[in-house]
């Protein structure tokens, strides 16, 4: 076989490989841009490689294929020897998948199967990759990552984000005989996150671990206490919410910049939400804790802004955050706006209850 058909029947292979994680990895809401990497190893020894270029690549498969030509990925593969990797980059700040390295087939069951779509690297060796429900934040990632790896005795030395992935539809040069990298199986099902990140939470950190450490104050009697009022040192920890809106000011007050009122009201309402009080509840605490807040009127429409807010983080990240911060709603709330899922022409009450209901 010439190398001319050699070529365009691995440029074919790719593009039908690569369909399978095409719902995965460019299915996702947050726009996440990927690097690729090609690398060479040296002697045919994993412990010695040289990493020779890096892009940054694409957010849709028609995007990766228009480099991949480009740069000539498929010549450097076959011809060349060269690794192709790609790695979420350190811009992403939300995921809606996660991937393992390292997995065998002997160490999971049928169940656990249908939730993975499974590439395979190497002779019985596969990476992992798993679609989330909805997006996550860095540390539910890293979370539910660990806890897998654990699960499925996955590569513990692959749990950072940016840990490079083999494209499937490449050769690997890893060992001394060629390996074409190719998809085993796609997956059947969706993993709840926030399931798992409950489980995680409540079970499998019960003896004190990583999500348990996140917590406020790391105490599993986090309702009973108020965490700013333990940052104040105060010998009364009890949670109260008729003087924790008190308290959040006071440790605002402390902080290095400078915190509105409004984001304190948020902060305060998000402390509530995750205790379980109803809205009415909500409102009244928060009008008896501001005395400008008494018109009726006035009160009720910021109160609904200012609820909604809170509502929505709570969506996106409890139990893992216990504590309102504002720079990762700003985050999810703009990307959502450059994915066209922000109605101008719509109250920000209105945005906000699409973008609850749609968690």
């Amino acid at each position: 076989m010439s190398f001319i058909v050699e070529i365009k029947q691995l440029e074919a292979d790719f593009e039908r490989q690569i369909k399978a994680l095409d719902g995965i990895i460019y299915n996702n809401p947050s726009a996440i841009f990927f690097d690729v990497v090609l690398i060479k190893y040296l002697d045919n020894n994993d412990t010695k490689k040289l990493a020779l270029c890096k892009w940054n690549a694409t957010k849709s498969l028609r995007d990766l294929m228009r480099m991949l030509f480009r740069e000539k990925v498929f010549i450097k593969n076959l011809r060349d020897k060269e690794n192709v990797y790609f790695a979420v980059t350190s811009k992403t700040k939300l995921l809606n998948f996660i991937w393992l390295d390292d997995i065998k087939l002997e160490n999971i069951n049928e169940k656990q199967l249908d939730y993975m779509t499974l590439i395979e690297t190497s002779p019985n060796n596969y990476q992992a990759f798993i679609k989330l429900d909805r997006l996550y934040n860095e540390n539910e990632i890293q979370q539910i990552k660990s806890y897998l790896i654990s699960k499925l005795k996955a590569d513990k030395a692959a749990a950072a984000k940016i840990q490079p992935m083999r494209l499937p539809g490449f050769y690997s040069y890893k060992r001394i005989e060629p390996f074409y990298v190719k998809v085993y199986r796609t997956a059947d099902k969706v993993l709840d996150g926030k399931a798992l990140l409950y489980k995680i939470y409540n079970v499998y950190n019960k003896g004190g671990g990583t999500a348990k450490a996140d917590a406020a104050g790391g105490s599993g009697n986090w309702k009973k206490n108020s965490y700013y009022k333990k940052e104040l040192e105060l010998s009364d920890t009890t949670f109260d919410p008729n003087d924790e809106r008190d308290m959040i000011i006071k440790w605002a007050e402390k902080q290095e910049y400078d915190i509105d009122k409004n984001i304190i009201d948020i902060m305060f309402i998000y402390q509530l939400l995750i205790r379980d009080y109803s809205e009415s509840d909500i409102f009244l605490h928060l009008q008896n804790s501001r005395d400008d807040l008494h018109d009726k009127h006035k009160a009720g429409d910021y109160f609904e802004r200012t609820y909604l807010k809170a509502l929505l983080f709570k969506k996106l990240f409890f139990p893992m955050k216990k504590l309102y911060e504002n720079r990762l709603l700003n985050e999810y709330i703009d990307e959502q706006k450059q994915l066209g899922n922000w109605d101008y022409t719509k109250k920000v009450t209105d945005n906000l209850k699409i973008l609850i209901d749609s968690i």
